[in-house]
Protein backbone atom coordinates (compact mmCIF):
# COMPACT_ATOMS: atom_id res chain seq x y z
CA UNK A 1 0.00 0.00 0.00
CA UNK A 2 3.07 2.37 0.69
CA UNK A 3 4.02 1.52 -3.08
CA UNK A 4 0.50 2.79 -4.15
CA UNK A 5 0.91 6.46 -2.37
CA UNK A 6 4.31 7.08 -3.16
CA UNK A 7 2.92 6.11 -7.21
CA UNK A 8 0.55 8.33 -6.60
CA UNK A 9 2.37 11.57 -5.16
CA UNK A 10 5.31 10.89 -7.54
CA UNK A 11 2.45 11.34 -10.52
CA UNK A 12 1.30 14.48 -9.10
CA UNK A 13 5.09 15.93 -8.57
CA UNK A 14 5.93 15.01 -12.23
CA UNK A 15 3.17 17.33 -13.27
CA UNK A 16 4.80 20.50 -11.78
CA UNK A 17 7.72 21.55 -13.73
CA UNK A 18 4.75 21.27 -16.73
CA UNK A 19 2.82 23.81 -15.01
CA UNK A 20 6.05 25.99 -14.19
CA UNK A 21 6.57 25.62 -18.10
CA UNK A 22 3.42 27.25 -18.68
CA UNK A 23 3.75 29.99 -16.78
CA UNK A 24 6.31 31.36 -19.05
CA UNK A 25 6.08 34.20 -21.83
CA UNK A 26 6.47 34.46 -25.37
CA UNK A 27 8.55 37.53 -26.82
CA UNK A 28 7.91 38.80 -29.93
CA UNK A 29 9.60 41.03 -32.59
CA UNK A 30 8.53 43.88 -34.64
CA UNK A 31 9.34 43.74 -38.48
CA UNK A 32 9.69 47.65 -38.82
CA UNK A 33 10.65 47.09 -42.47
CA UNK A 34 10.07 43.68 -44.88
CA UNK A 35 13.01 40.92 -43.85
CA UNK A 36 14.68 38.19 -44.83
CA UNK A 37 13.99 34.90 -43.72
CA UNK A 38 16.53 32.33 -44.04
CA UNK A 39 16.88 28.65 -43.31
CA UNK A 40 18.99 26.52 -41.57
CA UNK A 41 21.63 26.75 -44.83
CA UNK A 42 21.61 30.39 -44.71
CA UNK A 43 19.66 30.92 -48.08
CA UNK A 44 16.58 33.30 -48.33
CA UNK A 45 13.47 31.36 -47.49
CA UNK A 46 11.52 34.34 -48.41
CA UNK A 47 10.53 38.03 -47.61
CA UNK A 48 8.03 38.73 -44.61
CA UNK A 49 5.83 41.65 -44.55
CA UNK A 50 6.79 45.08 -42.62
CA UNK A 51 4.68 46.05 -39.14
CA UNK A 52 3.90 42.29 -38.42
CA UNK A 53 5.99 40.14 -35.65
CA UNK A 54 8.07 37.34 -35.59
CA UNK A 55 8.54 35.21 -32.10
CA UNK A 56 11.81 34.89 -30.86
CA UNK A 57 12.85 30.97 -30.29
CA UNK A 58 16.71 31.94 -28.83
CA UNK A 59 19.47 34.33 -28.32
CA UNK A 60 20.83 36.12 -30.90
CA UNK A 61 23.74 34.66 -32.02
CA UNK A 62 26.10 35.94 -35.04
CA UNK A 63 24.28 38.69 -35.95
CA UNK A 64 20.60 36.58 -36.36
CA UNK A 65 17.85 35.53 -33.82
CA UNK A 66 15.89 32.21 -34.44
CA UNK A 67 12.67 32.66 -35.08
CA UNK A 68 9.32 31.54 -36.12
CA UNK A 69 6.37 33.23 -38.57
CA UNK A 70 3.17 31.79 -38.82
CA UNK A 71 4.09 28.05 -39.13
CA UNK A 72 7.61 28.23 -40.48
CA UNK A 73 10.98 28.46 -38.33
CA UNK A 74 14.31 30.31 -39.67
CA UNK A 75 16.53 32.78 -38.90
CA UNK A 76 16.40 37.25 -39.42
CA UNK A 77 19.13 39.79 -38.84
CA UNK A 78 19.06 41.45 -35.57
CA UNK A 79 19.39 44.21 -37.34
CA UNK A 80 15.60 43.40 -39.14
CA UNK A 81 13.66 43.49 -36.28
CA UNK A 82 12.48 45.63 -33.19
CA UNK A 83 12.59 43.11 -29.80
CA UNK A 84 9.71 44.61 -28.13
CA UNK A 85 7.89 43.98 -24.08
CA UNK A 86 4.33 43.50 -25.47
CA UNK A 87 1.88 41.26 -27.00
CA UNK A 88 0.68 42.47 -30.65
CA UNK A 89 -3.55 41.57 -31.41
CA UNK A 90 -2.36 41.17 -34.61
CA UNK A 91 1.19 39.10 -34.74
CA UNK A 92 0.93 37.72 -38.66
CA UNK A 93 -0.68 38.48 -41.83
CA UNK A 94 -3.38 36.75 -43.07
CA UNK A 95 -2.53 36.23 -46.78
CA UNK A 96 -3.68 33.94 -49.03
CA UNK A 97 -2.97 33.16 -53.03
CA UNK A 98 -4.64 31.73 -56.12
CA UNK A 99 -3.47 30.09 -59.05
CA UNK A 100 -3.92 32.59 -62.70
CA UNK A 101 -3.01 30.63 -65.30
CA UNK A 102 -5.65 30.57 -67.78
CA UNK A 103 -7.91 27.96 -65.82
CA UNK A 104 -4.73 25.33 -65.57
CA UNK A 105 -2.89 24.53 -62.98
CA UNK A 106 0.38 25.93 -61.93
CA UNK A 107 3.35 24.25 -60.39
CA UNK A 108 5.00 24.35 -57.07
CA UNK A 109 8.76 24.04 -56.83
CA UNK A 110 11.39 23.71 -54.06
CA UNK A 111 13.38 26.87 -55.72
CA UNK A 112 12.13 29.97 -57.05
CA UNK A 113 13.59 28.73 -60.95
CA UNK A 114 12.29 27.49 -63.57
CA UNK A 115 15.12 25.06 -64.34
CA UNK A 116 17.05 24.24 -60.92
CA UNK A 117 13.36 24.42 -59.09
CA UNK A 118 12.11 20.63 -59.06
CA UNK A 119 8.56 20.39 -59.03
CA UNK A 120 7.06 19.29 -55.97
CA UNK A 121 3.32 19.23 -57.21
CA UNK A 122 0.66 20.54 -59.39
CA UNK A 123 -1.29 22.90 -57.94
CA UNK A 124 -5.30 22.47 -58.85
CA UNK A 125 -6.75 25.99 -60.74
CA UNK A 126 -9.14 26.04 -57.99
CA UNK A 127 -7.40 25.33 -54.56
CA UNK A 128 -6.45 28.11 -52.21
CA UNK A 129 -2.75 28.63 -50.80
CA UNK A 130 -1.73 30.51 -47.74
CA UNK A 131 0.71 32.86 -48.96
CA UNK A 132 4.39 33.98 -46.35
CA UNK A 133 6.08 36.11 -48.64
CA UNK A 134 7.72 36.75 -52.03
CA UNK A 135 11.66 36.21 -53.17
CA UNK A 136 13.43 36.91 -56.10
CA UNK A 137 14.21 33.94 -58.63
CA UNK A 138 14.38 33.07 -62.31
CA UNK A 139 12.35 34.22 -64.94
CA UNK A 140 9.78 31.61 -66.65
CA UNK A 141 8.18 33.81 -69.01
CA UNK A 142 10.47 36.67 -70.75
CA UNK A 143 8.59 39.93 -69.74
CA UNK A 144 6.98 38.35 -66.62
CA UNK A 145 9.72 39.02 -64.05
CA UNK A 146 11.27 37.40 -61.60
CA UNK A 147 9.54 37.19 -58.32
CA UNK A 148 8.13 34.07 -56.61
CA UNK A 149 6.05 33.30 -53.97
CA UNK A 150 6.34 31.06 -51.09
CA UNK A 151 3.56 29.11 -50.29
CA UNK A 152 1.69 26.26 -48.52
CA UNK A 153 -0.81 24.43 -50.53
CA UNK A 154 -2.91 21.73 -48.53
CA UNK A 155 -3.72 18.69 -50.72
CA UNK A 156 -7.26 17.74 -50.23
CA UNK A 157 -5.91 14.06 -49.19
CA UNK A 158 -4.02 15.30 -46.10
CA UNK A 159 -0.60 16.05 -47.87
CA UNK A 160 1.31 19.61 -47.30
CA UNK A 161 3.27 20.82 -49.47
CA UNK A 162 6.16 24.05 -49.31
CA UNK A 163 7.66 25.63 -51.91
CA UNK A 164 7.47 28.31 -54.75
CA UNK A 165 5.30 29.28 -57.16
CA UNK A 166 5.74 32.11 -60.10
CA UNK A 167 4.39 35.18 -59.13
CA UNK A 168 2.74 35.78 -62.59
CA UNK A 169 0.89 32.63 -62.34
CA UNK A 170 -1.12 33.93 -58.90
CA UNK A 171 -3.53 35.95 -57.60
CA UNK A 172 -2.22 36.96 -54.34
CA UNK A 173 -3.29 39.55 -51.34
CA UNK A 174 -1.55 42.57 -51.03
CA UNK A 175 -0.46 43.28 -47.61
CA UNK A 176 -2.23 45.49 -45.59
CA UNK A 177 -0.09 47.36 -42.55
CA UNK A 178 -1.00 46.03 -39.13
CA UNK A 179 -2.77 48.14 -36.87
CA UNK A 180 0.03 47.51 -34.21
CA UNK A 181 -2.62 47.29 -31.43
CA UNK A 182 -1.34 45.93 -27.92
CA UNK A 183 -2.77 43.30 -26.09
CA UNK A 184 -4.02 44.92 -22.83
CA UNK A 185 -2.14 44.00 -19.36
CA UNK A 186 -4.36 43.32 -16.52
CA UNK A 187 -4.29 45.55 -13.95
CA UNK A 188 -2.24 45.11 -10.54
CA UNK A 189 -4.96 47.35 -8.45
CA UNK A 190 -7.89 45.77 -9.51
CA UNK A 191 -7.02 41.75 -8.18
CA UNK A 192 -9.69 39.47 -9.68
CA UNK A 193 -11.78 38.18 -6.32
CA UNK A 194 -12.83 34.43 -6.64
CA UNK A 195 -14.33 32.57 -3.72
CA UNK A 196 -11.69 30.46 -2.02
CA UNK A 197 -13.93 27.15 -2.04
CA UNK A 198 -14.32 27.44 -5.52
CA UNK A 199 -11.17 28.26 -6.90
CA UNK A 200 -8.15 26.04 -7.41
CA UNK A 201 -3.98 26.85 -7.89
CA UNK A 202 -2.49 25.56 -11.63
CA UNK A 203 -0.98 22.85 -9.58
CA UNK A 204 -3.92 22.11 -7.55
CA UNK A 205 -5.73 21.59 -10.57
CA UNK A 206 -3.14 19.17 -12.43
CA UNK A 207 -3.28 16.92 -9.04
CA UNK A 208 -6.63 17.06 -9.08
CA UNK A 209 -6.93 15.76 -12.80
CA UNK A 210 -3.70 13.36 -12.10
CA UNK A 211 -6.19 12.13 -8.98
CA UNK A 212 -8.83 11.53 -10.95
CA UNK A 213 -6.98 9.38 -13.28
CA UNK A 214 -6.02 7.09 -10.45
CA UNK A 215 -8.47 4.11 -9.88
CA UNK A 216 -11.29 5.06 -6.95
CA UNK A 217 -10.36 1.82 -5.34
CA UNK A 218 -6.52 2.60 -4.88
CA UNK A 219 -6.97 5.68 -3.92
CA UNK A 220 -9.76 4.87 -0.77
CA UNK A 221 -6.49 2.21 0.36
CA UNK A 222 -4.44 4.82 0.22
CA UNK A 223 -5.75 7.04 2.31
CA UNK A 224 -7.48 4.63 4.73
CA UNK A 225 -4.88 2.12 5.07
CA UNK A 226 -3.42 1.53 8.30
CA UNK A 227 -0.27 -0.28 9.28
CA UNK A 228 -0.70 -3.60 11.56
CA UNK A 229 0.80 -2.27 14.35
CA UNK A 230 -1.76 0.79 14.75
CA UNK A 231 -4.81 -2.02 14.46
CA UNK A 232 -7.07 -1.88 17.34
CA UNK A 233 -6.93 -5.84 17.96
CA UNK A 234 -10.54 -7.42 18.69
CA UNK A 235 -10.97 -8.90 21.86
CA UNK A 236 -13.03 -11.90 21.63
CA UNK A 237 -16.10 -11.83 24.27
Amino acid sequence: MKKAAIIVYAAIVAFFPLAAQNGGFVTYALLPSPASLYNEANEIVCTLPATYYTVLCGEESDGKYPVSYLDLSGYVRAADITVVDYEPVTKFASLTAKPNNDGMAVNLRDKPHPQNGKVLCSVPPDAALTLYGSREGGELFAGAGNVWQYVRYNQPDGGTFYGYVYSAQLVCDEVVPNSGEKVPRPSPSAPKETSPSLSLSRNGAIALAVTLCVPAGMIMLVLFYRPDSKRTPRHSK
